[in-house]
């Protein structure tokens, strides 16, 4: 993607590069620093990033203001926006707007689509 795109361009007179991912953006700077084939060495420092993203929408799908409404309902209109809604096969309106009802669903077919199968989001 962009980062490897970047990175190749890149000439770093120092022979490493940080990368810097802040709250749920720190898993995916890991996760890149893990899987990047690079001529420098790559490392992650994260701030403020969950060990588990499952665990933190679970927290907030319980409780009064049950956050992960919000976070759903802007989830499905960021991906309408970009035009990813309607490359992944779960074209539906988010109903429940909920974590477990749409935000969960949706991120696995997600990934079943990426990866040719379908696990849960564990």
């Amino acid at each position: 993607g962009y980062l490897n795109h970047f990175l190749e361009g890149l000439s770093n007179p120092y022979g490493s590069i940080a990368v810097l991912g802040f709250s749920a953006g720190g898993l995916m700077a890991v996760r890149w620093a893990k899987e990047v084939k690079s001529l420098q060495r790559v490392s992650a420092v994260t701030i403020c990033s969950p060990e588990n993203m499952q665990l933190v929408f679970e927290e907030m799908a319980c409780g009064v203001l049950r956050l992960d409404i919000a976070l759903t309902l802007h989830f499905h209109m960021v991906m309408r926006k970009s035009g990813l809604w309607k490359r992944v096969n779960f074209c539906r309106l988010p109903w429940p707007p909920t974590w477990s009802g749409y935000l969960k669903p949706f991120t696995e077919q997600c990934r079943a689509q990426e990866h040719g199968i379908w696990r849960p989001f564990e």
